[in-house]
């Protein structure tokens, strides 16, 4: 078994808790709580690479659910996200859209957009990243 040994605790496959580490002057970072939780690059529902994604549900032009592998311990969670709409020439943005508002601790919803007037696309590759506690 590998382990990992930092200023005398032992960290192994069976430690649990919290790893907090000094960072840029006296601020500290909580490296578990820093980490995605998941995180896909996909084109409509078809996954090229993923972290805790079992699935993603195409459900209609520019709009999916990506399904958690392991599920978010509640719906306080965010999203980071961004899209490639055609070669390069529009990039798109994406819309943490969970059901109109009603989050989800097995999967998240997204939209993707190119233009002002808010119309679905879809993107030539999807992105995003979730942060928050796993269940």
């Amino acid at each position: 078994m590998s382990v990992l040994e930092l200023n005398g605790r032992v960290f192994d496959a069976s430690t649990t808790g919290t790893l907090t580490l000094t960072g840029e002057g006296s601020a500290t970072t909580d490296v578990t709580q820093g980490l995605a939780k998941a995180w896909t690059r996909h084109n409509a529902a078809s996954v090229s690479d993923s972290f805790n994604i079992a699935s993603i549900t195409d459900v209609g032009t520019g709009d999916y659910n990506p399904n958690f592998t392991n599920n978010m311990s509640s719906v306080n969670y965010t999203m980071a996200c961004s899209g490639l709409h055609d070669s390069g020439s529009h990039i798109a943005w994406g819309c943490f859209d969970n059901d109109a508002g009603v989050s989800e601790t097995d999967e998240y919803h997204v939209n993707y957009c190119k233009n002002a007037d808010g119309a679905l696309i879809d993107n030539a590759f999807s992105a995003e990243a979730i942060f928050g506690d796993l269940a």
